[in-house]
């Protein structure tokens, strides 16, 4: 099971709906913590940490890139798989609402959520969010059957191009996402009118 940092839900009665947020290449478990003061108060937040140490670095990683817009595959799998196991036994406690699980990543993590989506894992979400992500091009994607997801993107983004971004919003759909995509000015990170815009998204789905 993958070490997680948790928000509980602060009001409302149980069950509460469950956002799982997924950080990036070299951070923790930690770093997205900021966006849980961000969402409805009774929603339960979930932070997971990659299970990979970057080597010499104090972070974590959800794989190793092996090339360009490449992962490495057997790390890819292995983290999928415990983000699979963890999350199947993390909805099962009474407080908690499966039916209305949303699942989102920023950069490594945002290829973690589409990865996850693509492949209709388990637990299903009701919906995911890709910041700073792409999915590789032979990454197959199941039918997605209206599964509502907010693609956001910078501009400029120096790690993983604009392009990549608005190229997996372009493959969801037509597996029948119903896709938000939203650029900003700026680079790899969130702006603040996507940041306002996630939590309307969220609003919405949760």
């Amino acid at each position: 099971m993958l070490h997680l940092f948790e928000r509980e839900a602060l009001s409302g009665p149980p069950p509460h709906p469950v956002l799982v947020l997924l950080h990036g290449y070299g951070a923790n478990e930690e770093d997205l913590s900021w966006l849980a003061n961000e969402v409805d108060p009774r929603v339960h937040v979930i932070l997971p940490r990659a299970p990979e140490s970057v080597p010499g670095f104090d972070g974590y990683q959800w794989y190793s890139p092996s090339a360009v817009g490449q992962p490495d595959r057997a790390g890819l799998e292995h983290s999928l798989q415990e983000l699979s196991a963890t999350l199947e036994l993390v909805v099962r406690q009474d407080s908690l609402d499966a039916s209305r699980l949303i699942l989102g990543g920023f950069s490594q993590g945002g290829l973690m959520t589409a990865a996850y989506g693509a492949r209709g894992s388990r637990p299903a979400p009701r919906a995911l969010v890709v910041l700073s992500g792409y999915l590789p091009p032979d990454e197959a994607i199941a039918p997605m059957h209206g599964l509502p997801v907010f693609v956001g993107h910078g501009q400029d983004d120096p790690v993983v191009p604009v392009s990549w971004g608005l190229g997996l919003a372009r493959r969801l759909e037509l597996a029948g996402a119903a896709v938000e995509t939203h650029t900003y000015p700026g680079g790899h990170g969130l702006h603040p009118t996507e940041l306002a815009e996630l939590t309307r998204f969220l609003r919405i789905h949760l």
